[in-house]
């Protein structure tokens, strides 16, 4: 059979998905990156539930992506992000959803004092801020052991700002 055909009809699953947005968010003059730490339910059942991933999020009907990666990064951290750009699109998980992430970098200011928690309460959000050295990045990432509590588009985003910096 040629590449590309198909033998027979077949019905196929697929959840249809807004795109999202994600942000590597770091200080030029720590080298720190900033993560956010928070609940993720789905993944309870296979460890502790929490993960540690960029800021990131749904974009809204009425949004550009820059404009969603800014409205999420001030709901789970309040910073203000300067040099946003956009550095690559790809697809979140394309065996059973058409849901894009638009990934985006951004520069912001380390704060002395940070809250408790930050996030959206009609959210239910409980997000806690995490600053990551370069190699507190390396380490993490090196270590299969810890590789679980990082989502894929975090794992994506990290190895790409290291390359940046």
């Amino acid at each position: 059979r040629e590449c590309g055909s198909l033998l027979r009809s077949f019905d196929r699953e697929s959840l249809l998905h807004r795109d999202a947005v994600a942000g590597v968010l770091w200080d030029p003059r720590s080298l720190k990156t900033l993560l956010v730490r928070q609940f993720r339910y789905p993944t309870y059942q296979k460890g502790p539930g929490w993960m540690i991933e960029c800021v990131a999020g749904l974009i809204e009907e009425h949004e550009t992506p820059e404009q969603a990666m800014i409205r999420e990064i001030m709901e789970e951290s309040s910073y203000q992000v300067e040099n946003l750009q956009q550095i690559m699109v790809f697809y979140a998980s394309p065996s059973c959803s058409n849901e894009r992430v638009i990934l985006f970098s951004g520069q912001i200011e380390a704060r002395s004092v940070e809250q408790v928690s930050y996030g959206g309460e009609a959210e239910t959000e409980d997000i806690q801020l995490v600053w990551l050295s370069i190699p507190e990045v390396k380490s993490l990432l090196n270590d299969p052991t810890r590789l679980i509590q990082f989502d894929a588009k975090t794992i994506v985003a990290l190895y790409w700002w290291l390359d940046q910096v």
